[in-house]
């Protein structure tokens, strides 16, 4: 049985979806499937939280007046925060990040943003994704942005021949790829939730589906068309992913007790893949809820709450399951929200705000300015931090990848990681 070239670019995709068995041969690329113990390799988890968190009711400068002249409605009480110094304080739903900030697991950068600002959601999340140089940013469109900054780290930091061996990202939980991951050398797979790992029923029959992948694997190596030998290669990595997820047991025990929500159960899956010895370093994945337009305060207590718990048993988990896979979690959204409350009890589009980053080897508490709220800029607050310091100081000092080649130019790097 043959296949056409549409069908080689699907396949991969379908088989993972249905955890479809993949014959033995793949399973030497596995170091997970071979039952070894995790590396010490460090993850990094990115969680991206959509719709533009408000990050003044997050990290809440409470001494200042400003906050509180303009958002009369909105405005936290001081003794109901977690504080953190003497300026600033946690929202109080988000007592799991205080615990984790307590334990020196969790530090926060405040006003991170970029030069000239976009509020468009698409355009700036864009933007956040792609990592354009400075020349390309001076646009405010992120088209004219090269492929997304995590693929091309991927591209840096492995070659072709490792990113089939073993999925250098993975994609948990969104419908659509992030642009962050458009444009590595082979396809990234999806993992959609946790119920697709209980299901074992292939496509094929065995002989068949080997006949199939064995002629896939003969053909990278020997064909001259450089689109199906992409495909070719993609279908295999995605293939030996399958075989990984296909011997994970979904409902091993952990004694970290999640919260019974959407993002608890993509971190939790996050964790079994780390835990099943999956040498894939980045994972990909989303928190909803934040375009707080309207009756803000509700909402925002939820989402934030869902979020700080998340975070926590996430990492109790995967400390506890895989102590030697120091793990990172970098939690960032589009732009904040605007200093001044609206009509509606919300908040519109706005620009800078914090960056959240979770896990091993940190450098705990607070890192740069608080936004200054007396000198706005067209009813913002000017960022502090570029975003793309942040990446150069994961990439160079977390996943061990020069940062200039992946973001265009040299960005000074955060004294945020702890050296080891």
């Amino acid at each position: 049985m043959s296949y056409s070239r549409r069908e080689f670019l699907g396949l991969g995709s379908t088989l993972l979806a249905t955890s479809a068995a993949v014959p033995a041969f793949l399973k030497q690329t596995a170091w997970a499937a071979a039952g070894k113990e995790p590396t010490s390799d460090r993850v990094l988890v990115v969680l991206q939280l959509t719709g533009g968190n408000d990050g003044l009711n997050t990290v809440v400068p409470f001494t200042d007046e400003n906050y509180r002249r303009l958002r009369p409605k909105l405005q936290l009480a001081d003794a109901k925060l977690h504080r953190l110094n003497d300026r600033v304080g946690l929202h109080p739903s988000l007592k799991g990040l205080k615990e984790l900030m307590d334990e020196e697991q969790a530090a926060i950068i405040q006003s991170v943003g970029y030069p000239n600002p976009n509020r468009s959601h698409f355009e700036s999340m864009a933007i956040w994704q792609t990592a354009p140089s400075d020349q390309k940013l001076s646009y405010q469109k992120s088209v004219y942005a090269r492929e997304g900054w995590l693929a091309r780290t991927i591209n840096q930091r492995a070659t072709v021949a490792q990113q089939t061996a073993s999925a250098q990202a993975l994609n948990i939980g969104l419908d659509e790829m992030p642009q962050a991951l458009f444009g590595s050398r082979v396809q990234v797979p999806s993992i959609k939730n946790l119920a697709q790992l209980k299901q074992n029923t292939g496509l094929f029959d065995q002989k068949t589906l080997q006949a199939q992948i064995a002629a896939w694997k003969n053909r990278t190596g020997s064909t001259s068309n450089p689109l199906l030998k992409a495909a070719l290669q993609s279908s295999l990595a995605v293939h030996t992913t399958a075989e990984q997820i296909r011997k994970i047991n979904p409902d091993q025990s952990t004694t970290v007790k999640y919260p019974d929500t959407p993002l608890a159960e993509l971190l939790r899956l996050v964790s079994q893949l780390i835990h099943a010895g999956f040498s894939t370093p980045i994972y990909y994945t989303e928190h909803t809820g934040f375009d707080t337009h309207s009756q803000q305060l509700n909402s925002h207590r939820n989402v934030l709450s869902d979020l700080g718990r998340s975070l926590k048993a996430f990492l109790s988990d995967v400390s506890k399951q895989t102590p030697n896979r120091p793990v990172l979690v970098l939690v960032f959204s589009e732009f904040g929200r605007r200093v001044e409350e609206n009509a509606s009890a919300g908040t519109d589009h706005g620009t800078a705000g914090p960056v959240i980053l979770a896990g091993s080897n940190l450098k705990p508490g607070v890192h740069g300015s608080a936004p200054d709220l007396e000198n706005l800029v067209d009813g913002d607050p000017v960022f502090g931090v570029d975003f793309r310091s942040v990446y150069a100081t994961i990439l160079e000092n977390w996943l061990n990848v020069p940062s200039q080649p992946v973001l265009g130019q040299q960005f000074e790097k955060l004294d945020i990681l702890k050296t080891t």
